[in-house]
């Protein structure tokens, strides 16, 4: 992706109250240096089910129950003319994806496969959550909307043999790209699955072998440990949860490498 979030985990204390371990995440903003790179014309969009939280939205056609809120221009300084601007920039791709037109000159095709492809290897239930970011590098024709970072992971491993949610819900875009007489994404999506399934699995286990033994992992088992007394949480180990993972995994490596079309 053009962007992932750094992190550190933190164990939480208030008034010399144990809270817990939390992991304290940067936040999807505008950022030349360290974040995500767009100039002073262009656009970080959410995709987001909690719009009415926020004072400025819009609502496409295909949109219903999300709208767009922005991350980027600031809600209190966006003018109406900007809202205008990229509010007709995705109606035009929505009905170009409804009529099976050449939406590749609209959308990032390469970034919008590897986001759902991370989806659907990790089996994501929440396809209606706040975590549909969307960029514009400029207000100009040569700049595309991409997929701007994978976000919020609390319902992974949960589409047993199935797609991730994602993958056929009528309310994103996805289910009508891959179906569509189009097939650019189509084949974008396959070719990337096919260059990543020799070996992706095999540096997930990798990765899992190596933090199981890791400082972090034993600083992580520490906390647990506080926040379990504390909280009376049925967290067991990180080792019980890099189990269940690699379990995840091996089952999902399965489910991709045998289903006959996407």
């Amino acid at each position: 992706m053009q962007w992932t979030p750094l992190y550190e985990f933190v164990n939480v204390m208030v008034n010399g109250d144990y809270r817990g371990l939390y992991m304290l995440i940067e936040s999807v903003k505008r950022n030349n240096d360290c974040r995500i790179n767009i100039s002073d014309t262009g656009y970080i969009l959410e995709y987001d089910a909690y719009w009415w939280n926020e004072d400025v939205s819009f609502v496409s056609d295909w949109a219903y129950p999300m709208d767009y809120t922005f991350k980027y221009p600031d809600e209190d300084e966006v003018s109406q003319e900007q809202i205008d601007y990229i509010k007709g920039y995705i109606d035009t791709l929505e009905n170009i994806i409804k009529e099976g037109g050449q939406y590749e000159q609209y959308i990032d095709v390469d970034s919008w496969a590897k986001w759902l492809l991370a989806h659907d290897i990790l089996g994501t239930w929440d396809s209606g959550g706040s975590n549909v970011y969307m960029t514009k590098f400029d207000n100009t024709e040569s700049s595309k909307l991409m997929m701007a970072n994978l976000w919020d992971f609390d319902s992974n491993y949960r589409m047993t043999d199935t797609w991730a949610n994602q993958h056929p819900a009528s309310h994103l875009y996805f289910s009508n790209l891959l179906s569509n007489k189009n097939e650019i994404f189509k084949n974008t999506y396959k070719e990337l699955w096919s260059n990543l399934a020799p070996f992706i699995f095999k540096e997930m286990e990798d990765f899992l072998t190596a933090f199981e033994t890791s400082r972090l992992a034993v600083a992580i088992d520490k906390s647990i440990e506080k926040d379990r007394d504390r909280w009376g949480s049925a967290f067991v180990s990180v080792s019980e949860d890099i189990s269940k993972s690699k379990s995840w995994f091996s089952s999902r490596q399965i489910f991709l490498n045998n289903i006959p079309d996407i």
